[in-house]
Order: structure tokens, then C-alpha cells, then sequence
């Protein structure tokens, strides 16, 4: 498993040395979490996503948010929990392109991941109504689908070994059909489909 833990640490220090420049531009922030790398770019990506007016900086910095918080351990992944608040305000504006979202989505599903803490404050920041909000999504778009599979994916990793969510989740009205129209999309570059999963984790198949 070694390669494993190298793969993570340097896809880490290549953030920080992406990052590394604006360091001295917001040293209030490198001073807060002096003691924690990990919180520290984590709330550099999260600064970046707020207020960069670049599309392609933005993309990467929630990139980044996820994948720091899923490489960082417990302590990072508590961290990242604190920018739903964030994340959930990009999320319900219109005017943010389907792609940053979908890439939002699957940020939080890395939050959220083995994380049970996370996915209560998931699930109290309102976050599992908002994400079914998109399976009803209609339009055609390759961007407004690929955000509609990862809405499944996150969704599934929110439930998982969480009674509370999966009745949140229960509660949606027209759930099943929802899911099942998203588990006919193309889910080819996916190993799996993760729509037709949640759909039998929540024993939708057997009602």
C-alpha cells in the first residue's frame, strides 16, 4: 500500500507548491492553522473558490478541497466539514456553471466519505434535499448529466451506515423514479452504476 500513500503525499505537495505562491498574500490564514498543512490549504482552496473571478482557478480549488480533506486524515476531513456552508451557497446559485457543481458535489462526497460527523452536518446543513434537487434536473446538457451521476454517487456516500440520511433521503417524493431515470444515463466512465446502487441500498428495487 506504500504506492498509495506516496501517490496521496505527492498529489498533496503539488497543491502546496501550486498554492505556495499565495501563502504570503493571506498570511492571516497561514498564521490561524500554523500547526495544520493540511487545514491551512484546505482553507486557501476555500478562499480561492470564493473569491477568484477565475473559472479554471476555482475548478481547481474545489478540486483540491476534496481531495485534501479525503487524503488528510480525520482531523483534516473535521476541517473541511466547516465549508459547507460555502460550498452549499455555491450550490443553490444559478448563475454557477453545472461543472464547478457537479465538481462541488463530488468534493463533498469526499467530506463526507467514512465520516459519519460529516454527513450528520451534511444532512443538518440541508445538503441532502439540495442534492436531490438536481436529480430532477432535465436538461440534456453532458454537464447537467455528469452532475445528476455524481448527485447519485455523493448521495450513496452520505447513507452509507447513516439510518438518519437514508431517511432524509426517503422522504423524497418520487425518489425511485428519480433515480432510476438517472441510473439509464451513460454510466460507461464509471466503475459503477451509481444510481441503480443507491436504488438497491435503500431497498427501492423491493417496494
Amino acid at each position: 500500500m506504500n504506492w498509495i500513500s506516496k501517490k496521496l503525499r505527492a498529489g498533496v505537495q503539488e497543491i502546496r507548491e501550486r498554492t505556495g505562491n499565495g501563502v504570503t498574500r493571506v498570511e492571516d490564514i497561514g498564521a490561524l492553522v500554523d500547526e495544520n498543512l493540511f487545514e491551512r490549504d484546505i482553507l486557501l482552496a476555500t478562499k480561492k473558490l470564493a473569491s477568484s473571478s477565475n473559472i479554471s482557478e476555482r475548478t481547481q480549488a474545489v478540486k483540491d478541497l476534496g481531495h485534501l480533506s479525503w487524503s488528510g486524515g480525520s482531523s483534516a476531513a473535521a476541517f473541511s466539514g466547516n465549508q459547507f456552508v460555502n460550498l452549499l451557497s455555491l450550490l443553490n446559485n444559478p448563475n454557477e456553471p453545472a461543472a464547478l457543481k457537479m465538481l462541488t458535489v463530488h468534493a463533498i462526497g469526499e467530506i463526507c466519505c467514512a465520516n459519519k460527523e460529516n454527513q450528520d452536518k451534511a444532512r443538518m446543513y440541508g445538503l441532502v434535499e439540495k442534492l436531490t434537487e438536481f436529480l430532477s434536473t432535465t436538461d440534456s446538457d453532458p454537464d447537467f448529466s455528469a452532475l445528476r451521476r455524481s448527485t447519485a454517487a455523493c448521495l450513496l456516500t452520505l447513507v452509507c451506515e447513516n439510518l438518519e440520511n437514508q431517511k432524509a433521503l426517503l422522504r423524497t417524493d418520487k425518489l425511485q423514479d428519480l433515480l432510476t431515470s438517472v441510473s439509464m444515463e451513460n454510466w460507461t466512465a464509471w466503475e459503477e452504476n451509481e444510481a441503480a446502487q443507491l436504488i438497491t441500498f435503500l431497498g427501492l428495487d423491493q417496494r
